[in-house]
């Protein structure tokens, strides 16, 4: 493919091996989880002129896709080395892994395609090797893996040099399907309590939308808001749901929780995109995780959603990530599968520990009375249960139930703020899902009493009148039946 190029004025094109670096930095604890050894090659420092036509931001998602597919098949005490070698007009990134080495009977070229699969490959990648692909042959480069003669396999891609160190070649800007990730942090979120209230203006167009989310509290919090908005909500429960409703009739926009029971949010998404390859419009889906990383926003859009919220949802971000749909239509190209974001809202109602749940949970409601007392209701109703579930699950050692009962939990009790409680349950369905349960009795009786000081905080907040002396309580009277 020829090589694009376009200048960037005040940005410097990226340098590979910082790239490479900041990879395994980020990755490294992941790695470590599974006892395996991720390491950056030392002689990848020899040159100073690693200088690539490209942007960082992508890069980042490049080193990340193909670290991803290292990590899912690279055995326990094994390393997997990443580096940066000169070749030329060019410079070539290498993931070296100690793993089975490539699938047999999957030619290289069909590795990179959307959707692949070989008799021994899971085909998992599918979505993240096609974007690598995509990307590093737009900038004029090219890419492949191999397998490695001392055993293992290599993925590799190789990038043109930049003109000049100072001289940004970037394409991103100038690509016609893609578009950058608006990178955030947690000060470009004010605390203000203004910033939640719904925006003055109406959205242009009502839409429909499909929420699909397991947690009945969420997915109540979620619906009630984009009914206030004035927008036609349906629900599903999990991915199979999800795709019966999108089956039976049209949908501008789905709202797909990342795990859930049956089918993930992932698998469906992936599904909902394969169904579509045969049509000219795609439906716009924004991913709700309760974790909201980086690595979490990788797995989101690889899948192919357009953007993601964290859990619990922000009032204006929710309204945000949806109605973008009005100014953000996008028609299947051979390159939109793998596109980037319109906009990736990364944003959290993570309580301060001074805050009272009343004042979160006006906030996350936008002050409706009575959907903060369904809220109340439904989650005093919900959360013994799933805590008797954590328990049980402890006692069990079932370190896979812990791990889901603990997420939904985070989920929910999100909402009222309790950042103490939440630290619990973030910290029991780590110990879940590295199936380390080693403190896990302490955090559960921790739990208990952060849960056991919420409640009556919570009750206090829209208290049932009390009845006055000496009233009866007024009974509807009784309907005949017809003989």
């Amino acid at each position: 493919m020829a090589q694009q190029s376009t200048s960037d004025k005040g940005a410097a094109a990226p340098d590979l091996a910082t790239c490479a670096q900041k990879a395994v930095e980020e990755f490294s604890s992941a790695f470590k989880d599974k006892n395996i050894h991720l390491r950056f090659d030392s002689q990848s420092n020899a040159s100073s002129e690693w200088r690539v036509v490209g942007d960082a931001p992508r890069l980042d998602r490049v080193f990340g896709n193909l670290l991803e597919n290292t990590l899912r098949y690279s055995p326990p005490a094994s390393t997997v080395t990443v580096g940066v070698k000169d070749d030329g007009a060019s410079v070539l990134a290498f993931v070296d892994d100690q793993g089975p080495g490539l699938p047999p009977d999957l030619p290289v070229n069909q590795l990179f395609a959307l959707f692949s699969k070989g008799k021994s490959h899971s085909g998992k990648a599918g979505l993240g090797l096609y974007f690598c692909k995509i990307t590093v042959e737009r900038w004029g480069g090219t890419i492949g893996a191999e397998t490695r003669a001392q055993g293992g396999s290599r993925f590799w891609f190789r990038l043109p040099r930049a003109a000049t160190a100072s001289r940004n070649q970037s394409t991103a800007n100038s690509d016609a399907g893609f578009s950058h990730a608006a990178t955030t942090s947690p000060k470009d979120f004010p605390s203000d309590p203004a910033a939640q209230r719904a925006p003055a203006n109406k959205p242009s167009k009502l839409l429909r939308v499909l929420v699909t989310e397991d947690t009945e509290i969420n997915r109540e919090l979620v619906i009630e808001l984009l009914k206030k908005r004035g927008h036609s909500v349906s629900s599903a429960a999990d991915g199979l749901e999800a795709l019966a409703e999108l089956g039976r009739g049209h949908f501008d926009v789905v709202l797909m929780d990342e795990e859930m029971p049956r089918l993930n949010g992932l698998d469906a998404t992936r599904a909902i995109r394969k169904m579509e390859s045969s049509t000219e419009k795609q439906v716009r889906i924004v991913g709700l995780t309760g974790n909201a990383t980086h690595e979490d926003e990788r797995r989101c859009l690889d899948a192919g959603m357009d953007a993601f919220i964290a859990k619990p949802v922000r009032m204006d971000k929710l309204y945000e990530a949806v109605e973008s749909v009005d100014h953000a239509a996008k028609q299947v190209g051979d390159a939109q599968p793998a596109r980037e974001p319109s906009a990736s809202v990364h944003a959290t109602l993570a309580g301060k520990d001074d805050e009272s749940a009343a004042a979160h949970l006006h906030r996350a409601t936008g002050g409706s009375e009575r959907l903060e007392r369904s809220l109340i209701k439904t989650f005093l109703q919900d959360a013994p249960k799933t805590i008797s579930l954590i328990q049980r699950a402890i006692a069990k050692k079932d370190t896979q139930k812990l791990a889901s009962s603990a997420h939904a939990l985070k989920g929910s009790i999100g909402i009222f703020g309790a950042a103490k409680a939440v630290a619990i349950v973030r910290n029991l369905e780590a110990m879940g899902r590295s199936a380390n349960l080693l403190d896990a009795d302490s955090q559960f009786r921790a739990l208990e009493l952060e849960f056991a000081r919420l409640k009556p905080e919570l009750l206090a907040i829209h208290p049932t009148p009390k009845k006055r002396p000496g009233t009866k309580r007024k009974t509807k009277p009784k309907s005949r039946r017809a003989r």
